[in-house]
């Protein structure tokens, strides 16, 4: 094996940064838009159902983000798709932000948010495809990393809307700015993209995408199954814990929405850290491991009627799956050839754990309670770490030191 000369690996950290910024970027713009939807509700006189009805124009966007990226990511440069896919999303979130504001209009929200989709689902795809390019050059686990900084991104999105909403601010004024900069960050951090398809420093060119489609790969299926499992339990927890500790806990208010923050720092802490362990187990034993925390997690949360241990519950559960999801991707683009069309169905397998998940329980709660309907999480989180090793499919796989 080649060692990486100095300009080679200055030049891949360069590229890393770039993806990182990118990963971020993703997440700033989703959050700007959720943290603000109590005031686009308002400004669209719209009920509860219409707003739920708003929120599948992102999914259908996304799902036709994952069909167009697969597709266009082999074609063009990923400079070139990064920014076009962002480009779109900007501009939606941007149609979204205004419609709930100065020009109040239901459908000109739903082109909004399907174009955010789409744009945020090309992106989804095309930037986990760098990732994996990304370790393959550096020959090391880093894609835990660009995850953590979509969750970062997402905080800071959120946070900017709730200071705009705390500040009386309307979405109409806060979106635009936030597009603004997003604009300029997303020019000047996708300069160290490649120019050309699947151009990469220090790694090899990638050949055309096979032609049997990665939906008949056993292999890609199974990585899917492990990413649905842990997005799955991720979007359950996102959308049910503060509920589950009001209902489930009798907690109040305020001591649920803490739980929700316990929650994602240890998800965002444990992706920061997560190269590490990686680094010294591999991705099957670490993805064995942290299955059995978020198990152990999710029974402690579910199980014992009280609320310090539903605390323990909800950090070991926000730890046990942060990674399912960034070492599926690493897997899935193992190999350059086909790389865009695994990655593709293996995020959009994921994408619809976290769709389907979160209504499903609902609807299960609606007969037994919310803490008895997230043993589904549960099993399907078992069903992850019982698959996990065919990510181990990688020769590179084994435990390297730091």
């Amino acid at each position: 094996m080649s060692t990486l000369t100095a300009p080679d690996l200055a030049a891949i950290r360069r590229w890393r940064t770039s993806v990182l910024v990118v990963f971020g970027l993703a997440g700033v713009g989703v959050a700007s838009w959720l943290s603000r939807l109590p005031s686009v509700r308002d400004g669209l006189e719209a009920t509860t159902l219409a707003m739920g009805v708003l929120a599948l124009g992102i999914s259908i966007g996304s799902v036709a983000g994952f069909a167009v990226a697969s597709r266009i990511a082999v074609r063009y440069s990923p400079r070139a798709v990064i920014r076009a896919s962002l480009g779109v999303a900007m501009g939606g979130l941007l149609l979204a932000g205004v419609s709930g504001g100065v020009l109040p209009d239901y459908p000109l929200a739903m082109a909004g948010l399907i174009l955010l989709g789409l744009g945020n689902g090309t992106c989804n795809v095309t930037m986990n495809v760098e990732g994996a390019a990304i370790e393959r050059a550096l020959r090391r686990p880093v894609m835990p990393w660009f995850h953590a900084l979509y969750s970062i991104g997402a905080a800071v999105g959120a946070s900017i809307g709730a200071l705009a909403a705390a500040l009386g601010i309307s979405p109409s004024v806060q979106i635009p700015v936030v597009v603004a900069a997003m604009a300029v960050t997303t020019v000047f951090a996708t300069r160290h993209l490649g120019t050309e398809p699947h151009a990469r420093p220090g790694g090899h060119p990638a050949s055309p995408a096979r032609r049997r489609s990665p939906w008949f790969e056993g292999g890609t299926l199974l990585i899917g199954l492990v990413v649905v499992g842990m997005s799955f339990a991720n979007g359950a927890a996102n959308d049910w814990i503060a509920l589950a500790m009001v209902d489930g806990h009798g907690s109040g208010p305020g001591v649920a929405a803490l739980a929700v923050d316990v929650f994602t720092i240890a998800v965002v802490v444990t992706r920061l850290t997560g190269v590490l362990l990686l680094s010294r187990l591999g991705r099957v034993r670490t993805v064995q491991l942290t299955a059995a925390v978020a198990i152990a997690g999710l029974l402690l949360f579910i199980l014992v009627p009280n609320p310090v241990v539903a605390f323990v519950g909800a950090a070991l559960w926000g730890l046990g799956v942060s990674l399912g999801f960034p070492i599926g991707m690493s897997a899935a683009g193992d190999e350059a050839q086909g790389a865009t069309g695994r990655i593709a169905v293996v995020a959009a397998i994921g994408y619809a754990g976290s769709l389907v998940g979160p209504p499903l329980i609902g609807f299960v709660a609606g007969g037994v309670g919310i803490r008895t309907a997230l043993l589904i999480a549960v099993v399907l989180v078992v069903a992850a770490g019982a698959v996990a090793p065919v990510l181990s499919r990688s020769r590179r796989d084994a435990p390297t030191t730091p």
